[in-house]
């Protein structure tokens, strides 16, 4: 769970730095796709905190938009 935490310091970090928003927002699109995956794959390991309603909706939740973003160029 505290990998996540320097997730939002990156996100402030990465709008507030460029001059192409735009291609933040796709790197970014991308990174929600891979992390879904990543939570997908892992959900069986037997070290994984992320078993509950919540925790899902939010990782499902930010994977789909970002393809919706990515598949829709909604930038």
């Amino acid at each position: 769970m505290l990998a996540h935490i320097p997730i939002i310091f990156f996100i402030n970090i990465s709008l507030v730095n460029t001059d192409s928003p735009d291609k933040f927002i796709v790197g970014f699109n991308i990174f929600l796709i891979l992390h879904m995956a990543t939570h997908i794959i892992y959900i069986k390991h037997k070290k994984n905190e992320f078993k509950d309603f919540i925790s899902w909706t939010l990782i499902i939740g930010s994977g789909l938009s970002g393809a919706a973003s990515l598949a829709f160029n909604i930038v």
